[in-house]
């Protein structure tokens, strides 16, 4: 892909690189090709909250947890307290490595006893589709409706636990910390877009305006370049339409998965 592949000297990642400007080649994709066009859109994978790196056997990362935590209660989703903490309980118990119920959370024992029954994993998850097995998820809340965004476009399997603040969605912005409100990831999102600001330094939120006395936990948030991206393209030639989502690791390049719709 050649938009992961150009890259300016500076080793961070920004909404303002090649691979963030792609409708820019969907725009102009139908000159390609005599009778069809082409929608491309990718999400740098860093930018989500990294869900294996929840749970490390039966160690939980309360950081991870408690800014999936924040996610969940987001007034987007509609859910009650009550019932984003039982979703986070069930996704620790669905991948730890034990048989001990966490909080609301379920196990086997709970799992074992559904019409079509089976068991918790116990182990980190392979895909993303995987947190439909989980207690408390709904195929509504996972792949979002026509009122409510989809959970799963702010998740990922991929990573090494860091989120970049240099391109996670404003959803994820704001579960990085109590602090941040909606208007503040507004700005941080202004900001980050402006061709002017430096954002090669871990700590420039700080620069955004009401952000000065913000502080993100040292360790959450980092700049630096990404290695998973998720590409969307949506392909189109007369009548007939193929979808395709694809997963690809920069570097050395990689399919990590591929899916037809």
């Amino acid at each position: 892909m050649r938009f992961l592949r150009c890259r300016r000297p500076a080793e961070y990642e920004t909404l303002r690189d090649d691979w963030a400007q792609a409708e820019v080649l969907s725009a102009q994709s139908n000159t390609l090709f005599s009778n069809g066009s082409f929608i491309v859109r990718i999400e740098d994978e860093k930018g989500k909250i990294p869900l294996n790196k929840l749970v490390t056997g039966s160690i939980v990362n309360n950081d991870i947890k408690d800014i999936l935590l924040r996610l969940l209660k987001q007034k987007e989703f509609g859910l009650e307290e009550a019932k984003a903490a039982e979703i986070v309980d069930a996704i620790i118990d669905w991948m730890d490595n034990n048989e001990e119920i966490t909080g609301m959370g379920a196990e086997s024992s709970y799992y074992s006893s559904l019409s079509v029954p089976y068991t918790a994993k116990n182990a980190p998850l392979d895909c993303i589709e995987e947190l439909l097995m989980v207690k408390g998820m709904t195929s509504e809340l996972f792949g979002g409706t026509t009122k409510t965004p989809a959970l799963a476009q702010f998740l990922t399997i991929y990573g090494t636990g860091v989120i970049s603040i240099n391109t996670a969605p404003k959803m994820v912005l704001r579960a990085l910390s109590p602090e941040i409100t909606d208007e503040l990831a507004d700005l941080i999102d202004e900001y980050r877009k402006n061709e002017s600001n430096d954002l090669s330094s871990v700590d420039w939120y700080k620069k955004v305006s009401g952000m000065g006395s913000t502080t993100i936990k040292t360790g959450l948030i980092d700049v630096a370049k990404s290695n998973y991206f998720k590409i969307y393209t949506t392909g189109v030639s007369d009548k007939m339409k193929q979808n395709i989502i694809g997963v690809l690791q920069r570097s050395p390049f990689k399919i990590m998965s591929w899916r037809q719709d």
